[in-house]
């Protein structure tokens, strides 16, 4: 905010002499000298009086040093001030919510994060389940929506977004509460003979796959499943008027509420985290950055 020569011409002045100042600015006698010199024909003004003792001040350069202080101090306040200032702001990150795409895994992760939370606010913005609608939400991600809670492994998201995985979820079973297996406290993966799982098509998510592949292998076929493009609202409602099952976890306990998600007798865990842009703002990449600093 002002001109660097004038630190040097106050640092000669109160070191005495070029080679003095030399030493505090780590800088050689002669760029010292150099720049008094551009400084004094920029001005117009002597500044100094040179002699084998060291320098002095004409009255000129006094008038100058005294105004280059204060006009330093002044300079030095006004950025403290516009730093406390970029300091106190929050960057305001969207976050896209809804039935299925909650917040609580989000959340519950980031309030570990108390010194990187006062430097962003997390606004809540609902978006649809609509399959359609949800895909061109990701290709689109960034513009009106910055992040996105969800699974990460969905091979959807390849070349779309990048996935940020903040946890490993158990897989749970949403079981329609007029269905017998609504009473259980866990299920046997025995239990499941004979019943009707609806999930996602094959190459949706390697998770499901696997459980896919284990229960038919275990089951002997007993199972039966049915297969949708992917979970959404209307999936729970064709699960619940068919006494179907459906594969879930925590981040999903609430998307319809005539479903009990119950544990079951296995290690199936589906990776979960957030959905932010191929290409993201320094704002989105700090916050994700500050939360892969959680704990």
């Amino acid at each position: 905010m002002y001109n660097h020569h004038l630190i040097t011409f106050i640092t000669v002045v109160e070191a005495g002499s070029f080679i003095k100042a030399a030493q505090r600015l780590y800088i050689s006698p002669n760029a010292v000298t150099k720049q008094i010199n551009i400084l004094e024909e920029h001005l117009g003004i002597k500044l100094l009086n040179r002699s084998h003792r060291g320098v002095t001040l004409t009255d000129e350069g006094r008038v100058i040093y005294n105004g280059a202080k204060h006009i330093i101090e002044e300079s030095n306040q006004i950025v403290d001030e516009a730093k406390r200032l970029e300091e106190s702001k929050k960057n305001i990150i969207r976050v896209g919510v809804s039935l299925g795409h909650s917040y609580e895994i989000l959340l519950k992760h980031w309030n570990k994060n108390i010194a990187n939370a006062k430097k962003f606010e997390l606004s809540y913005v609902p978006i649809s389940d609509n399959t359609e609608d949800y895909y061109e939400l990701l290709n689109h991600l960034g513009e009106k929506i910055d992040i996105i809670s969800d699974i990460t492994d969905a091979s959807c998201l390849k070349g779309r977004v990048n996935a940020f995985t903040l946890t490993l979820l158990p897989v749970l079973l949403a079981v329609p509460i007029t269905h017998p297996l609504a009473n259980t406290d866990i299920i046997d993966p025995r239990e499941l003979m004979h019943e009707t799982i609806i999930i996602p098509k094959r190459g949706f998510s390697p998770t499901v796959d696997n459980i896919f592949d284990t229960i038919t292998t275990k089951c002997k076929n007993t199972v039966q499943f049915e297969t949708v493009t992917q979970y959404n609202y209307e999936t729970y409602n064709i699960a619940l008027a068919q006494n179907k099952l459906l594969f879930s976890h925590e981040a999903w306990q609430h998307t319809h509420p005539m479903f009990r998600h119950i544990p079951v007798k296995w290690d199936f865990k589906q990776p979960y985290g957030i959905l932010y842009p191929l290409h993201p703002n320094k704002e989105v990449l700090s916050f994700v950055m500050a939360l892969g600093r959680r704990g």
